[in-house]
């Protein structure tokens, strides 16, 4: 298995069937689905607090990192991370 196992995530709108397609990812004994992490800490800035014009970039730096770790935690399997678009709208 490749030391980098965060593979790809599953990103869409309520009602759209990414649950169900998640749910059938997770299902895959080669694959684990992380669903809605790290998503309000990173992106939406609970743990980053605006730091300038450069905010976005971090954001999606500790998003990626924090998603990289949670996949080392499982090396034998690839790992995919759920969002669902609106839910983070308010």
């Amino acid at each position: 298995m490749s030391k980098d196992n965060f593979m790809f995530h599953v990103v869409g709108a309520g009602r759209g069937g990414t649950s169900l397609l998640a749910g059938l990812l997770d299902y895959h004994s080669g694959l684990e689905v992380g669903f809605e992490l790290y998503s309000v800490d990173y992106l939406m800035g609970k743990k980053l607090p605006y730091q300038g014009p450069e905010l976005f970039h971090k954001r999606v730096e500790a998003y990626v990192s924090a998603c990289k770790q949670q996949a080392n935690q499982r090396p034998n399997v690839l790992w995919v991370i759920k969002l669902q678009q609106n839910r983070y709208l308010a």
